[in-house]
């Protein structure tokens, strides 16, 4: 009986920790480990970022993307302006837009691949792209 009460009192304070942890909520975590972000507040950021993005294509009178747009532009990996002005103030305008642009579309893309599965995040995502890819040629095509 001397030897029941140690394999006893394991097996009941084995029995405490997994009572304990079972009435526990586990953190929300990504296939990575750390903890994701709340939803809503990444689609905050999306749509700041967006609505940044949309006042400079504005400037720049540029039209919002296609659907056709859109579907070249998920194939796309990245958004960045590769041209630089010619020294002009209105080539020099056009080019700090579109550098803008996509700095915008990057961090929405970055920020959408945070959120996997998400529809809209992707369709903000491919729109900064297909965006960004028009203002940098506008930008090219100033630069001469």
């Amino acid at each position: 009986m001397t030897r029941a009460l140690p394999a006893l009192g394991a097996a009941l304070a084995i029995s405490a920790v997994v009572a304990c942890a079972a009435g526990r909520p586990m953190p929300q975590t990504s296939p990575a480990g750390p903890p994701l972000p709340p939803l809503a507040a990444v689609h905050d950021e999306i749509t700041a970022l967006d609505a940044q993005l949309t006042a400079d294509r504005d400037r720049l009178g540029l039209a919002a993307p296609t659907a056709d747009d859109l579907g070249a532009a998920s194939a796309m990996t990245t958004a960045t302006n590769t041209c630089t002005a010619d020294g002009s103030q209105a080539c020099a305008d056009v080019c700090t837009l579109a550098t803008s642009i996509c700095a915008n579309a990057t961090k929405i893309c970055d920020l959408a691949a945070e959120l996997p599965g998400d529809a809209w995040a992707v369709e903000r995502c491919d729109g900064g792209k297909a965006t960004c890819a028009t203002a940098s040629a506008r930008c090219c095509d100033c630069a001469g």
